[in-house]
């Protein structure tokens, strides 16, 4: 018998939800050996200061217009599937073009910028499609545990296999280690950016066997996007309106927060001289914190509402870089990776909770795209401000983390004021909240995607 919620034979839906968790991993893999490690091949080619802020915000800010060809996409096509697969798809062969690059000794930062700026707007791509296939597929019954249990599979499986590229670079790239031209074990590999090679390959090759899998699991038919016609009179409303300014609030305070943030990798890479082991460990601590208080976070915006829980967050990513100004080794790194697990989880599934407070169900995939398309404009910005700065003489790493901070916390000032507490709370609590894991980005460690709740009926008053 079919599914009532998906139209398919339970036998399909079954094996589309089976196959789902496998996916998942082979998707985390890919993460795991890619996102993190594209800035650390720039610092391998020599790029400038300028060029590592592009490696990082340029992708970034260039992504969101994968979402939103793909939104438009979606209004055409028959299949999610066939558009996600070539999305996913898309996406590998950036990652092996990236490989074959380093492999041959071609690579330059120009064409990492190019690659890593092609990875991101096809992975962005197959998102809004994978979002709705699977809201449509998954029975509401089980939809809690199951993505929860998927969730699981992706977060352990990107810490392993960020684990397995910082252990391949640290044997096949040793030259960043120790700021030598040669190895004491593989000379012949020293600065030859074969261990880049051999991880990017991973990677792609993890992201299509990945689309061999979603290509085999089947879909219930699509029903279309729902219109946007009301979106214009939403906005005139009072919730409309608050929605429209956390939107652009938090766009700028991301724009202050990426003025440092592709810096810190280059920062304790070259002047505090980590390994790729360190470096790795500064990112996996940051992730498996954030991903093991997932929970709580979510307990904490059901006890104390999500504009609380977001504002605390707002506050403790303003300071959580304060130790690099003084750091001298991995001590205070690692304090303050510790620290930002804690306060980047709270912003985040804060400022999920309230796009959604703040949002109509039709009107939601327009706040949730409108959002990204703001953020990547605005961490590009940002990156692009503080490469320009470390252009200037005499501008050091430290001073301008410094400047960032305090532009951080003149955001905490501004945004209690700008994004007003709703009267009567929001119709979404927290532990009804889905994420999903899109990506890691340089200063928040694992980036989520919300699951939109199922489309109903709206009520009388909704727009």
């Amino acid at each position: 018998m079919p599914s009532p919620r998906s139209s398919l034979p339970r036998s399909a839906v079954r094996r589309s939800l089976g196959l789902a968790v496998p996916e998942g991993m082979l998707y985390a893999g890919m993460v795991g050996c890619a996102e993190t490690w594209f800035v650390v091949d720039a610092i391998r080619l020599g790029a400038s200061p300028f060029e590592q802020a592009l490696v990082v915000g340029l992708p970034l800010g260039v992504g969101a217009l994968g979402s939103l060809a793909a939104l438009r996409l979606m209004h055409h096509v028959a299949s999610r599937r066939l558009l996600v697969a070539s999305f996913t798809a898309l996406q590998a062969l950036a990652l092996l073009a990236l490989a074959l690059l380093d492999a041959l000794g071609r690579q330059t930062p120009t064409l990492l910028v190019v690659g890593a700026s092609l990875y991101h707007v096809a992975g962005q791509g197959a998102s809004p499609g994978w979002t709705s296939w699977y809201g449509d597929l998954v029975p509401e019954r089980i939809r809690g545990n199951y993505f929860a249990r998927r969730m699981k599979a992706v977060q352990a499986t990107i810490c392993a296999s960020m684990v397995v590229a910082g252990v391949t670079l640290q044997l096949l790239e040793p030259h960043l280690v120790y700021g030598a031209a040669t190895s004491a074990w593989w000379p012949a590999l020293a600065a030859s950016g074969r261990g880049f090679a051999l991880i990017f390959l991973i990677a792609g090759l993890s992201r299509l066997a990945s689309t061999l899998l979603l290509l085999r699991s089947p879909e219930p038919a699509f029903q279309g996007l729902a219109p946007a016609a009301r979106v214009l009179q939403f906005l005139r409303t009072s919730r409309g309106s608050n929605a429209w300014r956390l939107i652009v609030g938090s766009a700028g305070y991301y724009a202050v927060v990426y003025l440092a943030s592709p810096f810190f990798l280059p920062f304790m890479a070259r002047e505090l001289h980590f390994s790729y082991l360190l470096l790795m460990g500064a990112f996996a601590l940051q992730i498996a914190l954030k991903s093991v208080l997932q929970v709580r976070f979510g307990e904490w915006i059901d006890r104390h509402g999500a504009r609380a829980v977001w504002l605390l967050g707002v506050l403790g990513c303003a300071l959580v870089p304060l130790p690099y100004l003084w750091a001298d080794g991995w001590p205070w790194v690692y304090a303050s990776q510790f620290a930002a697990g804690i306060t980047w989880g709270c912003l985040e599934i804060g400022l999920f909770v309230l796009v959604l407070h703040t949002t109509f169900r039709a009107t939601r995939p327009h706040a949730i795209a409108a959002q990204s398309s703001l953020n990547g404009v605005a961490q590009l910005l940002g990156s692009v401000a503080g490469g320009l700065f470390l252009s200037l003489d005499g501008a050091t790493f430290r001073r301008l983390f410094a400047i960032s901070i305090v532009a951080r916390c003149l955001f905490v000032l501004l945004l209690p004021r700008l994004v007003r507490p709703r009267p009567g709370g929001g119709d979404t609590g927290a532990k009804a909240l889905l994420l999903r894991v899109v990506g890691v980005v340089p200063s928040g460690g694992l980036a989520h995607e919300v699951e939109l709740p199922e489309e109903r009926p709206r009520r009388h008053g909704e727009r």
